[in-house]
Order: structure tokens, then sequence, then C-alpha cells
């Protein structure tokens, strides 16, 4: 069962992009580690994920149950 799903996920602080079509999909007892350099977008990405920041474009963001993020 999908218990995240993100698809084209677009951010930028202006007029730089920080993600770019991002597509995600998360199952029932996956395991998930979200790795890149400093300023690739990974804390901006799992901000946008539990709404505490907007996205310029999503066409699916949606959650089927509570995100536990740690």
């Amino acid at each position: 069962m999908i218990v995240l799903q993100c698809v084209n996920v677009s951010k930028a602080f202006g007029a730089e992009p920080i993600l770019e079509n991002v597509k995600l999909e998360v199952q029932s007892k996956d395991r998930v580690a979200l790795v890149g350099r400093n300023g690739a977008g990974k804390s901006t990405l799992l901000k946008i994920i539990v709404g505490e920041m907007s996205t310029i474009l999503a066409t699916s963001l949606s959650q089927n149950r509570q995100l536990l993020v740690t």
C-alpha cells in the first residue's frame, strides 16, 4: 500500500530552483533515507511533505496515514 506519494514537486527560492519535478513513492514497511549535499533541498522536501512549506507546483502530494519523520 502506498503511504506517501509525491509527483512533480517543484520549489524555488527566487530564481534559484531547489527541487524540480521530484517524484517519490513510499510503500508501507519501506525505510527511506534522504541523502544529498548541503543545499540540495532535503529539508525543503521534508517541509513540503509535512505541510510546513508550499510548492511552486505539485501534481500530486498525498499521504494515506500519519507520517512519522525522525
